[in-house]
């Protein structure tokens, strides 16, 4: 199955003529999923049995980044990682001044292989909402994955400019399926870039993070989320 991609206007730069490529996510895979498609390459194994082996996996990572260890997989490096300002050489770790965490990158295995097997599908673009195609969290530098409670994040894409004044538009975390909050200070409010504050109120968890807004020559209420899911400590 090939990666399908759809091209948008790259409103980043003034040249009309330049648009970048969003990868259109096929679906999430869980463990489940990837236990399902073990089983499906290796007839000889079950999927309970992976999946509890995977579950297993994940046991032994988590204890390996609890002792400080950095965990390299075939598919993603693993590192633990402290965020947070020290106020001078012989300042100490603080839980309310500062958080463990831990940061992912590519193997080198996995980006051969994509540049080197994978096939890609060019399809049509939806214009008929805001594309959301990259967070940075600027007080870990992690892009599409962390939130940090009272630092800025920036989000990258198109269409993205709302009314501040409609209650109904603007930027919004949510979780479980719910609207949690509307985020209520923004100090770039741009087509292809908004940037803003994070509440320091956040609780840890998994957020969505999404854009709501009024497009030209479109009065209905148009909506569009990042992709991935971003986590608080």
């Amino acid at each position: 199955m090939p990666i399908r991609y759809a091209l948008y206007e790259n409103t980043l730069t003034s040249d009309p003529n330049d648009y970048s490529a969003m990868v259109q996510a096929a679906g999430t895979a869980d463990l489940a999923a990837i236990a399902q498609r073990i089983q499906e390459q290796d007839a000889s194994l079950t999927p309970a049995k992976v999946l509890r082996i995977l579950e297993a996996e994940a046991r032994a990572i988590e204890s390996l980044l609890l002792d400080g260890w950095r965990v390299n997989l075939p598919a993603v490096s693993l590192v633990p990682r402290i965020r947070g300002d020290f106020a001078g050489a012989n300042d100490s770790f603080t839980p309310e001044q500062h958080q463990l965490d831990a940061v992912a990158n590519p193997a080198p295995r996995l980006r051969e292989l994509l540049q080197t097997q994978a096939r890609v599908e060019k399809i049509e673009s939806n214009k008929l909402e805001p594309i959301l195609l990259e967070f940075t969290d600027i007080s870990s530098s992690t892009v599409n994955s962390t939130l940090t409670p009272g630092g800025i994040g920036r989000v990258r894409g198109n269409q993205l400019t709302f009314d501040p004044k409609d209650p109904q538009q603007g930027i919004f975390l949510c979780s479980n399926g719910r609207d949690l909050l509307r985020i209520t200070f923004v100090a770039t409010n741009k087509p292809g870039e908004l940037v803003f504050s994070i509440p320091s109120s956040l609780k840890a968890g998994a957020y969505r993070l999404e854009v709501r807004t009024v497009l030209p020559g479109c009065p209905e209420l148009r909506s569009g989320a990042l992709a991935s899911a971003l986590t608080v400590g």
